[in-house]
């Protein structure tokens, strides 16, 4: 799908790429940015603000005027997501999420290369060890504790 002049209110397919390790799995980039088509958007990521498995997996989702999607697909099907708000100093990562059938195949790798080369700055609040072991790799710093979760900043 083209992108529209200035992406602004229809999505975008703005890269794709091949997974780490050279797996053939090709992965394709979907932004949302600022006035973009809210019916298509929840069309696709409805169901994770909708269905109780998903808040119970992930209770702190929720999309804002402010916030910006990349969603990622394999061979045309959702494979993972996340958000982005600029803030002063930093980018605000959240909403992070790799859908089961595709974890194991480096997609949560492929997202997180893809923050780190679309933002300086990068910082998220996360509980997942999976996703805080990426980050220690990666030498991000953890700036606070709450609970479970554990902010941490490039």
């Amino acid at each position: 799908m083209p992108a529209s002049s200035g992406g602004i209110s229809s999505p975008q397919i703005s890269s794709s790429g091949r997974l780490p390790g050279g797996l053939k799995m090709n992965l394709q980039k979907r932004e949302f940015k600022e006035d973009y088509d809210k019916a298509a958007f929840y069309s696709i990521m409805g169901e994770f603000f909708a269905e109780k498995k998903y808040r119970d997996e992930m209770p702190y989702l929720v999309n804002t005027e402010e916030k910006e999607w990349c969603l990622f697909f394999a061979n045309g099907k959702l494979a993972g997501f996340y958000a982005h708000e600029e803030r002063e100093r930093h980018t605000a990562i959240s909403g992070v999420y790799v859908l089961p059938a595709f974890r194991q195949y480096g997609v949560g790798t492929f997202m997180l290369e893809d923050m780190l080369r679309s933002f300086p700055t990068v910082r998220m609040v996360t509980s997942s060890p999976r996703l805080i072991a990426m980050l220690d790799e990666r030498g991000f710093h953890r700036l606070s504790r709450r609970g479970s979760y554990i902010t941490m900043e490039n």
